[in-house]
């Protein structure tokens, strides 16, 4: 039953079907390239044929000419030597030879009456030889051509007055340069289909390969659209991509923009979960003050001490808003950044000049390694931004009556600046996640600060196209290095 109620497609509707598949396929971009070059491939073949045929038809027919014109020359030459009986029996002897081309001759009278005859009997019976005996032998010059309906070749005719008696003409069939020139239009129509079929096999291939990263970009994007993740990427290590080309470029330069939008949007999700985070603290802290001002009785000094209250958790909510978007501009390479020659130790001098009080008032010695002559590019403001907040923590860090010294060297790929302090250093435990945003060690918990200081060094220091390490120990200390490109880093 369930075959007797299947509804069969009717011719019309599979035509339908097979057309749409046919567009579908020939509006591929490799296709529509394959059939393109094909086409130019073809047309180039077909001239080239046109050409080469053209020349064979006249390097034959010259021949063929210079052949008729020979042979007219020797028989006048016989003729003018032995008179006409010589002429004959020349004729006759040259019929009787083996594997001698077959020629027409025909000696007429001056009135154009046939004396000799010789011609092959196919000739005889295929083309209309009595023509040859109207109008006037006279008036005969250059070659004439005899056509057949029952021969699929012509005969060429060409004559010379012998005498005032007698007039010769020799003619030639075309039977050989028409085989000659059919076997070359058949040899070409077969290998040039030969070579158009496996050109488009082999272009078709070749094409789809070649623009298989314009179908993996074009996959990656929808795949972006749909999901709206970016952390898909195009391969471009194998394949025709292997070697350098405009392709290889192209999708090397979209992988990096995915990369970098990616990192901005990452960035940006974390800046606003941290700033969710660590908004509430002080937020709730400015709604306190709030509070207790407006339940207080009318009193100026509480409304003063409220309203600094207010200023000050709106300072530090702008000190995390600020240094938040800083690390996020840096880590999404969105960060702007004045590069210029800098000489090192000129801004690590004053870089600990700037800490030298509050070292002084905890009893910290700050030490500066003096060298000289040391340069770098890098853009000045985001370097003291950096080395401040170093400073910053070493000299909070350190015991009192400590110290932290800080040097700046010349190393192979650039320079190195060293901070170090004899504080209690930084547990195991914390090291891993030292450089995580708004994270805070147990020896940091009781002290002022963000938990941004490290996030924005490393962030600043990387978007030089640097890297910071860190060394420490609980008894001795820590020690943070940052290493720099002496040279202007170049962009990815």
């Amino acid at each position: 039953m369930k075959d007797m109620n299947r509804r069969w497609s009717t011719p019309f509707e599979v035509l339908g079907t097979s057309l749409k598949i046919a567009k579908r396929f020939l509006s591929l971009t490799y296709v529509r390239l394959t059939l393109l070059f094909s086409s130019l491939f073809l047309v180039g073949a077909v001239a080239f044929f046109g050409i080469s045929l053209f020349s064979l038809y006249n390097s034959l027919q010259q021949d063929d000419i210079r052949e008729l014109q020979s042979r007219l020359l020797q028989y006048w030459a016989r003729y003018q030597a032995g008179g006409i009986d010589a002429l004959r029996n020349e004729i006759d002897a040259r019929n009787i030879l083996i594997g001698e081309r077959p020629f027409f001759v025909r000696i007429a009278s001056a009135t154009n009456e046939t004396q000799f005859f010789s011609v092959p009997a196919l000739w005889q019976q295929g083309f209309p030889l009595h023509i040859l005996e109207d109008g006037d032998i006279s008036d005969w010059d250059g070659v004439k051509v005899l056509s057949s309906d029952l021969l699929p070749y012509r005969l060429e005719l060409a004559g010379i007055r012998l005498s005032n008696r007698y007039f010769l003409q020799v003619g030639l069939s075309t039977e050989g340069r028409d085989q000659l020139l059919d076997l070359f239009r058949r040899n070409f129509m077969i290998i040039s289909s030969a070579v158009v079929l496996m050109s488009l096999a082999l272009g078709l291939l070749l094409a789809y390969r070649v623009l298989r990263p314009v179908r993996d970009l074009s996959a990656t994007v929808h795949n972006i659209l749909e999901t709206g993740r970016f952390d898909a990427r195009i391969p471009h290590d194998d394949g025709p991509l292997s070697s350098q080309g405009d392709l290889r470029e192209l999708i090397v330069y979209f992988n990096e923009m995915l990369t970098r939008i990616e990192r901005l949007i990452g960035g940006m999700h974390d800046a606003l979960d941290a700033v969710a985070h660590d908004l509430r603290t002080p937020l709730t802290r400015l709604r306190g003050s709030a509070e207790l001002a407006l339940k207080s009785e009318a009193n100026e000094d509480a409304y003063r001490e409220a309203l600094s209250d207010t200023i000050e958790e709106a300072d530090t909510m702008m000190r995390l808003l600020n240094t938040l978007m800083d690390i996020s501009e840096a880590q999404s390479g969105a960060l702007s950044l004045r590069m210029e020659r800098v000489d090192a130790t000129e801004v690590l001098r004053d870089s600990a000049e700037v800490y030298e009080y509050v070292a002084d008032a905890k009893g910290v010695t700050i030490e500066v390694g003096e060298y000289h002559g040391i340069s770098l590019y890098a853009d000045p403001v985001r370097l003291r931004q950096v080395l401040a907040n170093l400073l910053d923590n070493a000299v909070k860090y350190s015991r009192p009556g400590g110290r932290v010294v800080v040097s700046c060297l010349s190393v192979a790929n650039g320079v190195m600046f060293r901070i170090r302090d004899d504080g209690p250093g930084i547990s195991a435990e914390d090291m891993p996640r030292i450089w995580n945003r708004l994270y805070r060690g147990a020896e940091s918990r009781n002290k002022p600060g963000l938990g941004l200081g490290l996030s924005l060094v490393k962030a600043i220091v990387e978007a030089h196209r640097g890297y910071v390490e860190l060394h420490s120990d609980p008894d001795t200390g820590t020690e943070v290095r940052i290493i720099l490109p002496a040279v202007p880093p170049s962009d990815p």
